[in-house]
């Protein structure tokens, strides 16, 4: 069976990924929300596809751990088995496009999630043109030699 999750409360489920959602992602999150994410089966692996949330105040519980703020706050749980439930709660005020992660079964049988990883390559290329410049100076010299005959009637 796949990976996905159990959800009380209005957390978001896509059913064709088994990833879960906060509520109306990736619109903006309602205000006062709270929902719990229970892993199923257990064993499966911890991916997260995007997290942007309020600062300090809107919280994906992982782990033990309150998240909050940017996708680097999830880095250090990406790829790692889930122990334990989830939970999400939005305060009053300032909402964002919330998060999405996935229950990524750790057999690799889950051909339509993969571990988000950032690779950076660089590439330099030196192309180095030389230029040979011949310069041939040839010289003509044209002799021209005018004769004045004389006439003898002048």
């Amino acid at each position: 069976s796949a990976f996905t999750f159990e959800i009380t409360g209005p957390c978001g489920l896509d059913m064709t990924t088994g990833c879960a959602t906060s509520d109306n992602y990736p619109n903006a999150y309602a205000d006062g929300q709270t929902c719990t994410l229970v892993p199923v089966p257990s064993g499966g692996i911890l991916n997260f596809v995007a997290f942007d949330t309020g600062s300090r105040y809107d919280k994906l519980t992982v782990e033990g751990t309150a998240l909050s703020g940017g996708f680097d706050s999830v880095a250090q749980f990406q790829g790692k088995p889930f122990t334990q439930p989830l939970s999400w709660t939005s305060d009053s005020s300032v909402t964002k496009t919330g998060w999405k992660v996935c229950n990524v079964d750790p057999g690799g049988d889950d051909t339509t999630t993969t571990i988000a990883t950032s690779t950076a390559t660089t590439t330099t290329t030196t192309t180095t043109t030389t230029s040979t410049t011949t310069t041939t100076t040839t010289t003509t010299t044209t002799t021209t030699t005018t004769t004045t005959t004389s006439h003898p009637c002048t």
